[in-house]
């Protein structure tokens, strides 16, 4: 997996504690990872292509019993075939309960994006209700990454924006509530 002779490492440790109740405690790190590469994804993947299947091998750490906590920080991945910098995912597992604490990074476009909230469900059939907030200085440069070129700004104004809202997700639509947003230059 090595990307331009730049190898793909993550280290870190793992704590289990079974005294009372088994509690696991995983922390990993990397200076560089290729996502899309690691997905598998093809040329005209977008970033949730390798996204969501990294996410969930980072639920999947996160044993059902007990209590469990996962992190992970890079300093600089390639998700839909962009540098992303600064990505932080954290995760809490108590009994079927998955939380993500915690999910951050800087995109494409100037921009940044914050997600807390909860899965439930199976693997197959998980379920998100949470908060998300992105803002960025470029709008048109973040939703032509976003979309993996699907919406393009060409010839059109740009600004910048942000956007707050409590957002739902399931695997045939999503929803969101109580959205705020800003856009300039428009």
């Amino acid at each position: 997996f090595e990307h331009e002779g730049q190898p793909q490492i993550i280290s870190g440790d793992l704590v289990a504690q079974w005294r009372n109740a088994l509690a696991v405690a995983t922390k990993l790190t990397s200076h560089w990872l290729d996502l899309d590469r690691m997905a598998g994804v093809g040329e005209g993947a977008g970033p949730l292509d390798s996204a969501i299947p990294f996410a969930m091998r980072m639920r999947d750490l996160l044993p059902a019993g007990g209590r469990s906590r996962a992190s992970l920080s890079i300093e600089q991945a390639n998700i839909g075939r962009e540098a992303v910098s600064g990505l932080v995912l954290s995760m809490v597992r108590t009994g079927d309960v998955r939380e993500v604490e915690e999910l951050r990074e800087t995109m494409p476009g100037g921009s940044r994006g914050e997600l807390k909230g909860v899965l439930t469900g199976p693997a197959e059939a998980s379920t998100f209700s949470g908060r998300i907030v992105l803002r960025g200085s470029s709008l048109a440069r973040f939703t032509h990454w976003a979309t993996a070129g699907a919406l393009s700004a060409e010839g059109k104004t740009d600004g910048s924006f942000g956007v707050r809202a409590q957002v739902a997700l399931e695997s045939d639509r999503v929803a969101l509530r109580d959205l705020s947003g800003e856009l300039s230059g428009a």
